[in-house]
């Protein structure tokens, strides 16, 4: 009997562990591209080579937020505390590459943020956009191709591969690296995925979009607009402005048109569902089977896809800048199916913004996800405090250790937050990694915060908000504690108070103000509310004969 049951024990084991070598793996890598978006998904199927998808790229401003992650680590929170000079960064302790270099800390006490960790760690110099763009030009090469050294010695990233390229919506902050990063002829996408019309990406022609297309349809790339229709284009003056154009119909009202090819740039795998959950929201039938489109159209934001990537038990919804009309019409779309909607993992809208319905609570709450991730910069003032509030009403929002969130109230106000809500930004946290695991479990790390743990402690989460003043110089933008106020009662409070007994002063004090009250003088006095006041009853209030006797009683017991 033990025999058979060791046995069994056995077989369950083995059968496991070949289920976990054999098992689809799914990884999400929120890149720090300071005011921008750009995600990048890795499937890893069974004895295959790695597919990779990529949700945006591009950015409005980077170099001075990436400083942020380029420099010292955060240090314990025993150890924070105000900086004793104006070099230290309040952004998780971290000092700007510019001071860096001149830092000794064996010679300099001041520098009480330095700790002996971050004294071993590499300082690396600032990196520029040339660096980011070969770094994931690295990471997208095939597989067994070797970087090359041309004769100038400069590393040259051979042609990269991706499967499926998706940009959200017509804002440069959203694109405006894909000529980088996909900068030579032999670079291969096979579908690419626009939000959006056409003719809203790059309308001042400085961008050369056009020719990239070309160039793109050229190396038998897939090319969709999903606004204007759901087969490949083969040029872009098929779906430009024309007296007689139309929109596509909305894929949920019109399941009957072919969208097989459309669907190929989603399928990654048995394993792996990715859905747009948005593709042309402001689009829907009306009279005479005519599409219509209902949006403002200098704002593309509401044209945002929206994709939801689901690794069997697990999940994340990617927003771009979405705004409340798009999340209105996903939740109509799914009203009979809002479980659907529910997520692991959700990056927050717009950066972290709230205008235009974005981050509202009924999606937080439709969504209720576990993690929030925001993608932000500081040029705008995200996250707003009213998006971050909303994330924290998610009711399966988990708790984690403490990290910083740097949060808005408005373009001045800024707040730094230390927190054990699961909200990261990556402008606070830099690059931000996700494994959505099979079983429903969700693996996070950041630059910042090494393998997140997800604390079961029933103690409400720990949120501690510091008002900070950003101070931008040439190469960054530093936060320093808000200067606070000296706590001193005004002079002539003093001597008010001092004319009614509530007060006394030092021999010092009373030497330096002799003379200066004179009997007889008009005042005018301000309203003071005392504690020794609030608490006699009105039979004790002291009259004005008390208060003289009083003041001729500690006179004579001075002489």
């Amino acid at each position: 009997m033990n025999i058979r049951f060791s046995f069994i024990i056995y077989l369950l084991l083995d059968i496991l562990l070949y289920n976990l070598a054999f098992a689809a793996k799914l990884e999400l890598e929120v890149q720090n591209v300071g005011q921008g978006n750009c995600i990048l998904v890795r499937v890893q199927q069974p004895e295959q080579d790695p597919q990779y998808m990529m949700i945006d790229i591009g950015t409005s401003s980077y170099k001075k937020e990436f400083a942020y992650t380029a420099t010292v680590s955060p240090t314990k929170e025993e150890e924070t505390q105000v900086p004793s000079s104006p070099s230290e960064s309040f952004i998780g302790q971290m000092t700007p590459l510019s001071i860096v270099k001149k830092i000794n800390p064996k010679k300099d006490p001041d520098q009480k943020a330095w700790t002996k960790e971050s004294k071993k760690k590499e300082v690396k110099e600032e990196k520029g956009e040339n660096t980011f763009i070969q770094s994931l030009r690295e990471k997208l090469k095939k597989k067994g191709q070797e970087t090359v050294e041309t004769m100038e010695e400069e590393e040259q990233i051979p042609p990269i591969y991706i499967k499926t390229l998706i940009v959200t919506h017509p804002d440069s902050d959203h694109y405006g690296w894909i000529k980088k990063l996909f900068s030579e002829e032999e670079d291969h996408i096979d579908y690419i995925i626009f939000g959006g019309l056409p003719e809203n990406y790059d309308a001042s022609g400085e961008f050369g979009f056009k020719t990239w297309i070309g160039n793109r349809l050229k190396n038998n790339s897939n090319i969709y607009f999903p606004a204007i229709q759901y087969n490949p284009i083969t040029s872009l003056e098929e779906v430009l402005p024309t007296s007689e154009r139309t929109f596509a119909f909305h894929a949920y009202q019109k399941p009957k048109y072919s969208m097989k090819s459309f669907k190929e740039a989603l399928n990654f795998g048995e394993d792996i569902n990715i859905s747009l959950l948005s593709v042309n929201p402001t689009h829907f039938e009306g009279n005479g089977n005519i599409v219509l489109r209902m949006s403002d159209p200098g704002d593309d934001n509401t044209d945002s896809l929206v994709v939801k990537i689901k690794h069997k038990e697990s999940s994340a919804i990617l927003t771009g800048d979405a705004t409340g009309l798009t999340t209105i019409r996903i939740l109509n779309n799914y009203y009979e199916h809002k479980d659907f909607l529910l997520t692991n993992v959700l990056l927050a809208s717009h950066h972290g913004s709230f205008s235009h319905g974005s981050n509202n609570d009924a999606w937080v709450q439709a969504t209720q996800p576990e993690f929030v991730l925001i993608s932000n910069g500081l040029l705008h003032g995200h996250p707003y405090d009213d998006a971050y509030n909303a994330f924290k009403k998610s009711p399966r929002l988990k708790k984690v250790p403490k990290h910083k969130v740097l949060v808005a109230e408005s373009k001045k106000d800024w707040f730094l937050h230390t927190t054990q809500r699961a909200i990261y930004s990556t402008l606070t946290s830099g690059m931000i990694k996700v494994e959505l695991n099979e079983n429903g479990t969700i693996k996070l790390n950041t630059e910042k915060d090494q393998d997140t743990q997800i604390l079961t402690s029933k103690k409400k989460p720990f949120d501690q908000k510091k008002k900070v003043v950003l101070e931008e110089t040439e190469e960054t933008v530093l936060a320093s504690p808000s200067p606070k106020k000296p706590k001193t009662q005004p002079r002539m409070l003093k001597e008010f108070l001092y004319t009614k007994g509530l007060f006394e002063e030092s021999e010092e004090e009373q030497s330096d103000k002799e003379g200066s009250i004179m009997e007889g003088e008009p005042w005018e006095s301000p309203k003071v509310t005392t504690k020794r006041k609030r608490n006699r009853s009105p039979s004790q209030e002291i009259k004005p004969h008390e208060i003289s006797q009083k003041q001729k009683k500690r006179k004579q017991e001075k002489e």
